[in-house]
Protein backbone atom coordinates (compact mmCIF):
# COMPACT_ATOMS: atom_id res chain seq x y z
CA UNK A 1 0.00 0.00 0.00
CA UNK A 2 1.48 3.84 -0.96
CA UNK A 3 1.70 5.63 1.84
CA UNK A 4 -0.58 8.98 2.31
CA UNK A 5 -1.64 11.15 5.08
CA UNK A 6 -5.58 10.67 4.27
CA UNK A 7 -6.91 12.52 6.91
CA UNK A 8 -5.34 15.77 7.25
CA UNK A 9 -4.30 16.38 3.94
CA UNK A 10 -8.20 15.34 2.57
CA UNK A 11 -9.03 18.39 5.18
CA UNK A 12 -6.56 20.53 3.64
CA UNK A 13 -7.44 19.82 0.04
CA UNK A 14 -11.45 19.41 0.54
CA UNK A 15 -12.94 21.29 3.31
CA UNK A 16 -11.03 24.91 2.19
CA UNK A 17 -11.44 24.04 -1.49
CA UNK A 18 -15.00 22.74 -1.23
CA UNK A 19 -16.08 24.17 1.52
CA UNK A 20 -14.50 27.98 1.71
CA UNK A 21 -14.92 28.11 -2.32
CA UNK A 22 -18.67 27.20 -2.19
CA UNK A 23 -19.87 29.93 0.27
CA UNK A 24 -17.89 32.94 -0.73
CA UNK A 25 -15.16 32.13 1.91
CA UNK A 26 -15.74 34.56 5.06
CA UNK A 27 -18.93 36.52 3.71
CA UNK A 28 -21.18 33.97 3.76
CA UNK A 29 -20.04 32.88 7.34
CA UNK A 30 -21.05 36.50 8.31
CA UNK A 31 -24.17 36.50 6.82
CA UNK A 32 -24.77 33.07 8.45
CA UNK A 33 -23.63 35.09 12.07
CA UNK A 34 -26.71 37.68 11.26
CA UNK A 35 -29.94 36.93 11.68
CA UNK A 36 -31.35 39.51 8.74
CA UNK A 37 -29.06 37.57 6.15
CA UNK A 38 -30.65 33.86 7.64
CA UNK A 39 -34.34 33.43 6.28
CA UNK A 40 -36.79 30.35 6.68
CA UNK A 41 -37.74 30.72 2.97
CA UNK A 42 -36.21 29.76 0.51
CA UNK A 43 -34.26 32.30 -1.44
CA UNK A 44 -34.08 31.07 -5.81
CA UNK A 45 -31.12 33.03 -6.26
CA UNK A 46 -29.30 32.23 -3.32
CA UNK A 47 -29.95 28.26 -4.12
CA UNK A 48 -28.55 28.91 -7.53
CA UNK A 49 -25.20 30.64 -6.59
CA UNK A 50 -24.97 27.85 -4.14
CA UNK A 51 -25.97 24.96 -6.09
CA UNK A 52 -23.34 26.31 -8.86
CA UNK A 53 -20.40 26.81 -6.27
CA UNK A 54 -21.27 23.49 -4.70
CA UNK A 55 -20.83 22.16 -8.39
CA UNK A 56 -17.90 24.27 -9.34
CA UNK A 57 -15.84 23.25 -6.21
CA UNK A 58 -16.51 19.40 -6.13
CA UNK A 59 -15.69 18.85 -10.01
CA UNK A 60 -12.80 21.15 -9.56
CA UNK A 61 -11.28 19.53 -6.20
CA UNK A 62 -12.42 16.25 -7.71
CA UNK A 63 -10.70 16.73 -10.56
CA UNK A 64 -7.25 17.83 -8.95
CA UNK A 65 -7.12 15.23 -6.58
CA UNK A 66 -7.61 12.57 -9.07
CA UNK A 67 -4.89 14.27 -11.07
CA UNK A 68 -2.49 14.63 -7.86
CA UNK A 69 -2.80 11.65 -6.52
CA UNK A 70 -5.00 8.79 -8.74
CA UNK A 71 -3.30 9.35 -12.07
CA UNK A 72 0.20 8.41 -11.30
CA UNK A 73 -1.03 4.59 -10.01
CA UNK A 74 -2.55 2.47 -11.74
CA UNK A 75 -6.67 1.42 -11.40
CA UNK A 76 -8.53 -1.83 -11.16
CA UNK A 77 -11.31 -3.63 -9.88
CA UNK A 78 -13.13 -1.90 -6.86
CA UNK A 79 -11.49 -3.44 -3.68
CA UNK A 80 -11.64 -2.84 0.21
CA UNK A 81 -8.33 -1.83 2.39
CA UNK A 82 -8.85 -2.69 6.26
CA UNK A 83 -6.48 0.52 7.42
CA UNK A 84 -7.66 0.06 11.54
CA UNK A 85 -4.49 -0.05 13.99
CA UNK A 86 -2.61 2.69 11.15
CA UNK A 87 -0.97 5.54 12.59
CA UNK A 88 -2.98 4.52 15.55
CA UNK A 89 -5.96 5.88 14.38
CA UNK A 90 -4.71 9.30 14.71
CA UNK A 91 -5.84 9.61 10.64
CA UNK A 92 -9.47 8.31 11.93
CA UNK A 93 -9.80 11.01 14.28
CA UNK A 94 -9.04 13.53 11.49
CA UNK A 95 -11.63 12.22 9.42
CA UNK A 96 -13.98 12.73 11.73
CA UNK A 97 -12.98 16.39 12.57
CA UNK A 98 -13.13 16.94 8.80
CA UNK A 99 -16.34 15.67 8.50
CA UNK A 100 -17.62 17.49 10.88
CA UNK A 101 -16.22 20.59 10.09
CA UNK A 102 -17.99 20.05 6.64
CA UNK A 103 -20.92 19.68 7.42
CA UNK A 104 -21.09 22.73 10.35
CA UNK A 105 -19.54 24.96 6.76
CA UNK A 106 -22.27 23.55 4.47
CA UNK A 107 -25.15 24.09 7.14
CA UNK A 108 -24.17 27.69 7.34
CA UNK A 109 -24.04 27.80 3.62
CA UNK A 110 -27.80 25.89 4.04
CA UNK A 111 -29.07 28.31 5.98
CA UNK A 112 -28.14 31.21 4.02
CA UNK A 113 -30.05 29.76 1.09
CA UNK A 114 -33.46 29.92 2.84
CA UNK A 115 -33.39 26.00 4.41
CA UNK A 116 -35.17 25.42 7.94
CA UNK A 117 -33.08 24.33 10.33
CA UNK A 118 -34.22 20.89 10.25
CA UNK A 119 -33.84 20.66 6.53
CA UNK A 120 -30.35 22.34 6.19
CA UNK A 121 -28.59 20.41 9.12
CA UNK A 122 -29.80 16.72 7.03
CA UNK A 123 -28.77 18.33 3.61
CA UNK A 124 -25.73 19.41 4.71
CA UNK A 125 -24.87 16.44 6.61
CA UNK A 126 -25.65 14.44 3.00
CA UNK A 127 -23.56 17.25 1.12
CA UNK A 128 -20.78 16.58 3.39
CA UNK A 129 -20.62 13.22 3.39
CA UNK A 130 -20.70 13.56 -0.28
CA UNK A 131 -17.71 14.64 -0.26
CA UNK A 132 -15.88 12.26 1.93
CA UNK A 133 -17.07 9.39 0.33
CA UNK A 134 -15.54 10.69 -3.35
CA UNK A 135 -12.03 10.01 -1.58
CA UNK A 136 -12.63 6.55 -0.48
CA UNK A 137 -14.60 5.46 -3.90
CA UNK A 138 -11.79 6.74 -6.12
CA UNK A 139 -9.38 4.49 -3.11
CA UNK A 140 -11.13 1.73 -3.69
CA UNK A 141 -10.87 1.73 -7.67
CA UNK A 142 -6.85 2.59 -7.41
CA UNK A 143 -4.31 -0.30 -7.18
CA UNK A 144 -2.58 2.08 -4.52
CA UNK A 145 -4.89 1.87 -1.59
CA UNK A 146 -8.25 0.73 -0.88
CA UNK A 147 -11.93 1.55 0.10
CA UNK A 148 -11.74 1.64 3.67
CA UNK A 149 -14.10 0.80 6.06
CA UNK A 150 -12.61 2.46 9.19
CA UNK A 151 -12.35 5.84 7.30
CA UNK A 152 -15.65 5.68 6.18
CA UNK A 153 -17.04 4.66 9.37
CA UNK A 154 -15.16 7.95 10.79
CA UNK A 155 -16.77 10.01 8.06
CA UNK A 156 -20.01 8.70 9.12
CA UNK A 157 -19.20 9.61 12.90
CA UNK A 158 -18.24 13.12 12.46
CA UNK A 159 -21.17 13.98 10.25
CA UNK A 160 -23.44 12.52 12.67
CA UNK A 161 -21.75 14.46 15.77
CA UNK A 162 -22.90 17.68 14.13
CA UNK A 163 -26.19 16.84 12.39
CA UNK A 164 -27.48 14.66 15.18
CA UNK A 165 -26.69 17.53 17.77
CA UNK A 166 -28.09 20.11 15.41
CA UNK A 167 -31.64 18.18 14.68
CA UNK A 168 -32.49 17.35 18.67
CA UNK A 169 -30.83 20.32 19.90
CA UNK A 170 -30.28 23.04 17.33
CA UNK A 171 -27.15 23.87 19.07
CA UNK A 172 -23.24 22.42 19.32
CA UNK A 173 -22.72 20.73 22.91
CA UNK A 174 -19.83 18.97 21.57
CA UNK A 175 -17.59 20.32 19.17
CA UNK A 176 -14.56 18.85 17.15
CA UNK A 177 -11.63 20.76 17.08
CA UNK A 178 -7.91 20.37 15.70
CA UNK A 179 -4.60 21.27 16.44
CA UNK A 180 -0.55 20.55 15.72
CA UNK A 181 3.04 21.73 17.15
CA UNK A 182 6.23 20.45 15.86
CA UNK A 183 7.24 17.23 17.12
CA UNK A 184 10.97 16.89 17.92
CA UNK A 185 13.17 14.08 17.09
CA UNK A 186 16.23 12.35 19.04
CA UNK A 187 19.70 12.93 18.07
CA UNK A 188 19.52 9.04 17.16
CA UNK A 189 20.92 7.17 14.03
CA UNK A 190 18.65 4.14 12.68
CA UNK A 191 21.45 0.99 12.13
CA UNK A 192 20.01 -0.62 9.52
CA UNK A 193 20.60 -4.53 8.60
CA UNK A 194 23.60 -4.14 6.00
CA UNK A 195 25.14 -1.59 9.13
CA UNK A 196 24.37 1.66 7.35
CA UNK A 197 23.42 4.58 9.93
CA UNK A 198 21.13 6.80 8.56
CA UNK A 199 19.90 10.39 11.48
CA UNK A 200 16.65 9.72 12.24
CA UNK A 201 15.51 13.06 11.41
CA UNK A 202 15.83 11.52 7.99
CA UNK A 203 13.37 9.36 8.36
CA UNK A 204 10.78 12.32 9.47
CA UNK A 205 11.77 13.91 6.12
CA UNK A 206 11.05 11.37 4.34
CA UNK A 207 7.44 10.68 5.59
CA UNK A 208 6.48 14.47 7.03
CA UNK A 209 8.53 16.81 4.82
CA UNK A 210 11.58 19.22 5.20
CA UNK A 211 9.35 22.15 5.87
CA UNK A 212 7.57 23.27 9.30
CA UNK A 213 4.15 23.88 7.18
CA UNK A 214 4.44 20.53 5.93
CA UNK A 215 5.11 18.88 9.26
CA UNK A 216 2.46 20.27 10.79
CA UNK A 217 -0.15 19.22 8.33
CA UNK A 218 1.84 15.38 8.17
CA UNK A 219 3.05 15.14 11.18
CA UNK A 220 0.79 12.59 13.33
CA UNK A 221 3.14 12.81 15.97
CA UNK A 222 2.29 16.27 16.63
CA UNK A 223 -1.12 16.23 15.67
CA UNK A 224 -3.74 16.80 18.48
CA UNK A 225 -8.10 16.07 17.46
CA UNK A 226 -9.95 17.25 20.25
CA UNK A 227 -13.84 17.16 21.06
CA UNK A 228 -14.49 20.70 22.93
CA UNK A 229 -17.33 19.92 25.98
CA UNK A 230 -19.26 22.95 26.54
CA UNK A 231 -20.88 23.10 30.25
CA UNK A 232 -24.64 21.88 31.06
CA UNK A 233 -26.76 25.05 31.55
CA UNK A 234 -27.03 24.30 35.07
CA UNK A 235 -23.51 24.71 36.00
CA UNK A 236 -22.98 28.04 33.43
CA UNK A 237 -26.52 29.67 34.63
CA UNK A 238 -25.23 29.29 38.21
CA UNK A 239 -23.04 32.59 37.11
CA UNK A 240 -19.69 31.16 38.44
CA UNK A 241 -19.14 29.14 35.00
CA UNK A 242 -18.86 30.63 31.67
CA UNK A 243 -20.89 29.74 28.99
CA UNK A 244 -17.73 30.28 26.33
CA UNK A 245 -15.73 28.25 28.76
CA UNK A 246 -15.25 24.59 27.49
CA UNK A 247 -13.54 21.20 28.75
CA UNK A 248 -11.39 19.77 25.57
CA UNK A 249 -10.98 15.86 25.62
CA UNK A 250 -8.11 15.44 23.23
CA UNK A 251 -6.54 12.54 21.54
CA UNK A 252 -2.14 12.42 20.26
CA UNK A 253 0.13 10.04 19.77
CA UNK A 254 3.66 9.45 19.57
CA UNK A 255 7.11 8.12 18.30
CA UNK A 256 4.93 6.67 14.81
CA UNK A 257 7.88 6.21 12.30
CA UNK A 258 5.71 4.06 10.33
CA UNK A 259 1.96 3.53 9.76
CA UNK A 260 2.16 0.24 12.09
CA UNK A 261 5.64 -0.04 13.33
CA UNK A 262 8.80 1.81 13.27
CA UNK A 263 10.64 -0.17 10.44
CA UNK A 264 11.51 0.77 6.96
CA UNK A 265 13.17 -0.06 3.53
CA UNK A 266 15.56 2.24 2.43
CA UNK A 267 17.91 1.74 -0.74
CA UNK A 268 17.46 -1.84 -0.49
CA UNK A 269 18.59 -2.05 3.38
CA UNK A 270 16.02 -2.35 5.92
CA UNK A 271 15.80 -0.53 9.21
CA UNK A 272 14.06 -0.97 12.87
CA UNK A 273 13.53 1.08 15.88
CA UNK A 274 13.92 -0.78 19.03
CA UNK A 275 10.55 -0.82 20.89
CA UNK A 276 12.25 0.04 24.26
CA UNK A 277 13.73 3.38 23.01
CA UNK A 278 10.89 4.28 20.67
CA UNK A 279 7.96 2.56 22.25
CA UNK A 280 4.70 3.43 19.92
CA UNK A 281 1.86 5.25 21.88
CA UNK A 282 -1.36 6.73 22.23
CA UNK A 283 -1.87 10.20 24.48
CA UNK A 284 -5.06 11.25 25.49
CA UNK A 285 -5.24 14.98 26.48
CA UNK A 286 -7.38 16.98 29.08
CA UNK A 287 -7.57 21.08 28.47
CA UNK A 288 -9.51 23.87 29.13
CA UNK A 289 -10.70 25.26 25.87
CA UNK A 290 -13.03 28.29 24.88
CA UNK A 291 -16.30 27.81 22.46
CA UNK A 292 -15.78 31.37 20.28
CA UNK A 293 -19.32 31.15 19.40
CA UNK A 294 -20.36 31.93 23.17
CA UNK A 295 -17.94 34.97 23.08
CA UNK A 296 -20.47 38.08 23.55
CA UNK A 297 -19.76 40.17 19.93
CA UNK A 298 -21.52 42.58 18.46
CA UNK A 299 -19.76 43.23 14.86
CA UNK A 300 -20.56 40.64 12.06
CA UNK A 301 -17.43 40.47 10.94
CA UNK A 302 -15.89 39.66 14.62
CA UNK A 303 -18.26 36.88 14.61
CA UNK A 304 -17.24 35.52 11.10
CA UNK A 305 -13.53 35.67 12.80
CA UNK A 306 -14.87 33.96 16.04
CA UNK A 307 -16.46 31.18 13.92
CA UNK A 308 -13.01 30.62 11.82
CA UNK A 309 -11.28 30.61 15.14
CA UNK A 310 -13.86 27.60 16.84
CA UNK A 311 -11.72 25.26 13.97
CA UNK A 312 -9.09 24.99 16.46
CA UNK A 313 -8.24 24.25 20.17
CA UNK A 314 -7.12 27.38 22.00
CA UNK A 315 -3.34 26.56 23.29
CA UNK A 316 -3.88 26.24 26.94
CA UNK A 317 -2.42 24.31 30.02
CA UNK A 318 -2.81 20.32 29.01
CA UNK A 319 -2.32 17.43 31.76
CA UNK A 320 -1.52 14.21 29.16
CA UNK A 321 -1.32 10.81 30.10
CA UNK A 322 0.40 8.11 27.34
CA UNK A 323 -0.56 3.97 27.34
CA UNK A 324 3.22 3.58 28.31
CA UNK A 325 2.36 4.72 32.23
CA UNK A 326 3.03 7.86 31.54
CA UNK A 327 1.65 11.43 32.77
CA UNK A 328 2.73 14.44 31.07
CA UNK A 329 2.20 18.35 31.80
CA UNK A 330 2.10 21.07 29.47
CA UNK A 331 2.32 24.45 30.31
CA UNK A 332 0.72 25.41 26.77
CA UNK A 333 0.54 22.76 24.46
CA UNK A 334 -0.81 23.84 20.65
Amino acid sequence: MQYRFSGLLFFIRQVFVLGLLSFFFIGIIRASTDRHFIQDTLNPLRLKAGISALGVGYSGSTIGLYKSWYAPYHTGDFHFYNDWGEWKNIDKAGHIFSAYFQAELLYRGARWVGLKKSQASIYSGGIALLFMSTIEVMDGFSDGWGFSLPDMGANLLGVGLFVGQEYVWEEQFFRMKWSASPSKVEPYYAIGNKGTSIPLDIRRQMLFGKTLSERLLKDYNGTHVWLSCSMPKAITETGYWPEWLTLALGVGAGNLYGGYENSWVKDGERFVLPKTQFPRYTSIYLSPDINWLKVPAKNNWLKSVFVLLNVFKLPAPTVEYRTTGTWVWHWVLF
